[in-house]
Formats: C-alpha cells, structure tokens, sequence
C-alpha cells in the first residue's frame, strides 16, 4: 500500500471584502467572473483540497498573495489503494507489447 499526501487548504476573503466596501456584484463585475463564484469565496471561509484560480485572483483584487488568503488547515499522509504501475505484471506488459 501506498501512501500519499492530503494536504486541505482554507481561503480566507470574507473579511478583507468586508474592509473593502464594495459588494459582491461589483468585485464579479470589475473582474468578470461569475456572481455566485464571488459570492461562495467572499462571503464565508472556504476549505478546499486545490487552490482554484479564482482565488488567485481574488486575492490579488484585494492587494493580497494568495498565500495570505490561503492557510493550510490539514496535512497528512493517507494510506490510498494506489494500483501499482502497468509494467510490474508480465501478462499485461506483453499484451502491450503485441502491434495492433
């Protein structure tokens, strides 16, 4: 069994939009993404296992890195069920190998 890791991360903007006085239709207006996508980041603390892009941006509307937007919550090592790698069983390795 393999191990890999899960990292989960927390986005952080509902407090930076706050300070900003804008509302959410005009920061999804000035930077031309969906209402609801600004709405779901901007309003409350997300966790999510990627970092989307539009936090990204986001981030760098307010004049912030995303690593100041971002903070690790969780990592850990998990045991996954990882198959292993094609070439370790010899039947498929030469069932691969026949042309088409």
């Amino acid at each position: 069994m393999l191990k890999r890791t899960s990292t989960r991360f927390m986005v952080r903007l509902a407090g930076v939009h706050a300070k900003s006085g804008k509302t959410v239709y005009r920061v999804a207006k000035d930077l031309g993404m969906s209402y609801n996508t600004v709405r779901k980041y901007v309003l409350t603390d997300v966790e999510c296992e990627l970092i989307p892009p539009e936090v990204m941006r986001l981030a760098a509307y307010y004049g912030l890195t995303w690593e100041q937007a971002v903070s690790i919550i969780e990592e850990a090592d998990v045991d996954a069920d990882i198959t292993p790698p094609v070439d370790e069983d010899p039947q498929i390795k030469n069932l691969l190998a026949v042309p088409a």
